[in-house]
């Protein structure tokens, strides 16, 4: 992953971060907001969130109100766990949309959550926070990451 790439993401580091994953995942996904819910019940983990704005008609201007908040790791945890909606974003706030959108062309992602992991391997769908950590302890980081 290059450090362009996951500077457009929303990070949310717990613990230690030290066990790394990349997520793509719509505002509007219903599973995303379930795999949002695994994270919330475990530690030590980093997870760069790149969103996409697929699903609905206001997934793009959601996403960008996330991007834009003061704090935008909380504003989308706060969204996507806790149902608060974000401020509306001002007009000046550039965001990384469409440069994640062709991020996740390029790398094949359809439907979300897509879960990467530091080992290049990956995962289409929502897992469990168990099924989360037994993968992440089954890892050897080799990805960039």
């Amino acid at each position: 992953w290059s450090s362009e790439t996951l500077a457009g993401a929303v990070k949310l580091v717990k613990g230690n971060g030290s066990r790394k994953m990349v997520v793509f995942e719509d505002p509007y996904c219903g599973y995303c907001k379930k795999l949002r819910e695994s994270f919330e019940a475990m530690d030590n983990i980093t997870v760069y969130t790149l969103m996409t704005t697929n699903l609905t008609p206001n997934s793009g201007k959601t996403a960008r109100d996330l991007w834009c908040a003061a704090d935008r790791t909380r504003a989308y945890d706060d969204w996507m766990v806790r149902n608060k909606a974000p401020a509306s974003a001002t007009a000046n706030c550039a965001d990384p949309l469409g440069k994640i959108a062709d991020v996740a062309r390029k790398m094949g992602v359809g439907p979300v959550p897509a879960v990467f992991f530091a080992d290049g391997s990956r995962s289409p769908g929502y897992m469990p926070a168990k099924d989360l950590e037994a993968r992440l302890a089954a890892l050897t980081p080799q990805f960039g990451l």
